[in-house]
């Protein structure tokens, strides 16, 4: 029970505890959950009743139950879907903007589309109500609307095990190269599609960021990919999306107390392991490889990180520093 929620906070509650009883819940029960009078809940139930389905029944004994009808329906046409449900694929096609005009992002709204037809307008509008107290910020986020025919060859070579020929430019290359390359699958990581495949030229498994390749072309070459629990293992090493095959080693960061809570209530790592110091500092352990996505996150902690071991690691986060300071040197600053 809270009893800080507003009302409008509580109807959603009171949709949350309708939609997990079907079989429905007493007026005293829902008073009770949601920290009000049984009068508070008959008003919300009023106001509810005006976009959903809320039932009242009466059982053989007389005691009276409320339920959420789950079949939303408008016009008589009844829905496969749930008012939750819906909310949820309404907010999870909101992830998939930055493939707008693609084939996959046109088809998830073509798709929203239908099932909100189905709700009706007045139903809808009540999902839109609640949808919007969801806010994304969008920072950093790719543009694939000019790559619908690559991100379309590249998943037919996915799906068909076929080999595609791509042309590709990466960060630190100065010219486009051609590549062939086997895809296994895509990944999302902070807004950005990559695409996870084994290079014919270089015989290893890599990651390629997607709105890096400007040409796709599927042959008919075949390949077999790997099971995903094999492939489950190249990530392991991994802190972020780019796959290494350097070996993974014991890496131990001290976060300072003003940031220790932040780095705790989140999941950086599968071997990720907290130890609480007497100042409330932590120690924060990985095993795996000190990649460039490891560096950046360090650095983006400022003070607050520093690097225990391995000492080749906390020496290129020092030599790191010492060419940013370069930059902020007091005698190098142009007017």
């Amino acid at each position: 029970m809270n009893t800080t929620l507003n009302p409008s906070a509580r109807q959603r509650e009171l949709i949350a505890l309708l939609s997990g009883s079907p079989k429905g819940l007493p007026i005293e029960t829902l008073a009770k959950e949601l920290g009000v009078s049984t009068r508070t809940v008959n008003r919300y139930l009023a106001t509810l009743h005006n976009d959903l389905p809320v039932q009242q029944f009466t059982q053989k004994h007389g005691r009276i139950l409320w339920k959420l009808d789950k079949n939303i329906h408008d016009a008589g046409e009844p829905s496969v879907f749930t008012f939750d449900e819906v909310a949820a694929i309404d907010w999870g096609c909101r992830f998939l903007e930055p493939l707008a005009n693609t084939d996959l992002g046109d088809a998830a709204h073509s798709a929203l589309k239908k099932i909100r037809k189905q709700l009706g307008s007045v139903k809808m509008q009540r999902a839109e109500r609640m949808l919007g107290t969801f806010h994304e910020i969008k920072r950093g986020w790719s543009n694939y609307s000019k790559q619908s025919g690559i991100l379309r060859t590249l998943m037919n070579g996915c799906e068909d095990e076929r080999e595609v020929n791509i042309r590709y430019q990466s960060n630190f290359s100065t010219q486009e190269k051609n590549y062939s390359i086997h895809p296994y699958e895509f990944a999302t990581y902070e807004g950005t599609l990559y695409l996870i495949g084994f290079s014919c030229e270089r015989q290893m498994i890599v990651t390629w960021k997607t709105n890096r390749i400007t040409f796709a072309d599927l042959t008919a070459k075949k390949f077999t990919k790997p099971k995903k629990n094999e492939l489950a293992k190249y990530y392991r090493n991994s802190f972020g999306v780019f796959i290494t095959n350097e070996p993974a080693q014991k890496v131990r960061i001290r976060i300072a107390p003003e940031m220790a809570r932040y780095v705790q209530e989140h999941h950086w790592h599968e071997t990720q392991k907290f130890k609480v110091q007497e100042n409330q500092s932590i120690i924060i352990e990985f095993e795996l490889a000190p990649t460039r996505e490891l560096i950046n996150w360090i650095l983006k902690f400022g003070k607050s990180a520093e690097v225990l071991k391995p000492l080749t690691l906390r020496q290129k986060i020092k030599d790191e520093i010492t060419e940013m300071l370069k930059l902020y040197n007091i005698e190098n600053n142009t007017k």
